[in-house]
This record gives C-alpha cells, sequence and structure tokens, in this order.
C-alpha cells in the first residue's frame, strides 16, 4: 500500500522512518476470516465516514484522472462549467479544479475504495488488539496497525511511531524515541536510508507494543447507520 495509507489511509500519522515487517503479525496467530462483529460499523473521519464491515473496510480517497477535449466533448459523464469539471463518478458533485496540458486536462475525484481481507489484508487477534497487516505494494513486506475498540464503541488505530536513526538530520521533525532503543528487543536489517525489516518472535512483539514501538495515531468516533 502506498506510504501513510492504511488505509484507514486517512488515520495515520505520516513517518520519515519506514519500518516494515517480514510477516503479518504476531506470529503463530491465525488470520481471521472476517471482521470482528464488535469493531464492525460506521465511524467518522475528519468530516468523513469510513466503513468495516464483515469482510472489508471501505473509505473514500481522492485519484487523478486525465481527460482530452475531444474526449469531453463526447462524453456524457464530464462536463466542464465555471472553470470547474464535474465527473458524475465522483462522490464529491461540487466540481474539482483542474489544469490543462496541450489538449489535456487534469483533475480529481473522489471514489470509494473497499480493502477486503486476502493474502495481502490480514487480521489477527492479540490480547486486546486486533492487528492488521497490510503488504506493501509489489514488495514481500508489511505494515502493521493495531486496532483498539473502547467500550463506548469508539476505536483507536495504533501505528508504528516515528523514530530518529542516525541517518536521520533535521532536528525540526518530533520523534518518539531513538530507534536502537528497540535494538535489544528484536533484530532490525537496514534496507534503505531510514527503512528497517524486522520480524518479531511473539515474545518480542508484545515487548515492542509494551514498549511503545506502537504509538495511537488516532481515534474514531462509531456512528449509526
Amino acid at each position: 500500500m502506498k506510504p501513510c495509507l492504511f488505509l484507514f489511509a486517512i488515520i495515520l500519522t505520516c513517518s520519515c522512518t519506514r519500518i516494515y515487517f517480514e510477516q503479518p503479525q504476531p506470529l503463530g496467530a491465525k488470520a481471521l476470516t472476517a471482521f470482528p462483529k464488535d469493531i464492525r460499523g460506521a465511524y467518522l473521519a475528519d468530516n468523513d465516514t469510513f466503513y468495516i464491515k464483515e469482510l472489508e473496510f471501505t473509505y473514500t480517497d481522492l485519484f487523478d484522472r486525465s481527460i482530452t477535449q475531444a474526449e469531453i466533448n463526447s462524453s456524457s459523464s464530464v462536463t466542464v462549467k465555471d472553470s470547474l469539471i464535474y465527473d458524475k463518478s465522483s462522490l464529491y458533485k461540487t466540481g474539482f479544479k483542474y489544469h490543462i496540458t496541450k489538449d489535456t486536462l487534469h483533475y480529481k475525484v473522489m471514489l470509494r475504495v473497499s480493502q477486503v481481507l486476502s493474502d495481502s489484508l490480514v487480521l489477527k487477534a492479540y490480547d486486546r488488539f486486533w492487528v492488521l497487516n497490510e503488504r506493501e505494494d509489489n514488495k514481500e513486506v508489511w505494515n502493521t496497525y493495531l486496532i483498539e475498540k473502547f467500550e463506548n464503541g469508539d476505536i483507536c488505530i495504533w501505528s508504528v511511531g516515528n523514530f530518529k536513526t542516525e541517518t536521520n538530520r533535521d532536528g525540526k521533525i518530533k520523534y518518539q524515541a531513538e530507534l536502537k532503543d528497540f535494538y535489544k528487543i528484536t533484530e532490525f536489517i537496514k534496507i534503505g536510508e531510514d527503512e528497517y525489516l524486522i520480524n518479531p518472535t511473539l515474545k518480542e512483539f508484545k515487548m515492542l507494543i509494551k514498549n511503545g514501538f506502537f504509538i495511537k495515531a488516532d481515534t474514531f468516533g462509531r456512528i449509526s447507520y
């Protein structure tokens, strides 16, 4: 998945440090075949709504589109009016600004996206969390997130923190801790600048959580639908 997505794409804090997992977490735990009923429902995120269903979660996201003037002239779904472009496939019906290169108009549309549990989106249970693992696009590595449910029905998403490494240079960036603070828990393999791969055992995964490796990213209020 694209960086800072989760998915739930809308919920993550962006990190300058990228830490991937070699396998879906936690090791040894069985993958669930559906989202538990306890967390299925609709949640409010920045004036938008995302849904956790039995086999998938859905959210809205912006996508780039391009269309030529000739295609617009013959299209029944795309029109231009008052310096805005209107695309009937978009969830937003107010129109988007666009820019032109040669005879092509470039604009954005708001679409609803579904992420379905599969061999690249794996959900497991651990302690008080549900652990959602997303395979990185075109890579055999994983992003891992924790989902925590509160008694009032709200959920909190935890993501891997942003940790200072030996290659970090920008003192203005806010870091949660030094990455080396976790070296004693599990092995970190450097695979790029500020990119690391880890493969913790179940015991090490527990220690990572206990020692603040995962940080609360955001809390989302449950709403009825």
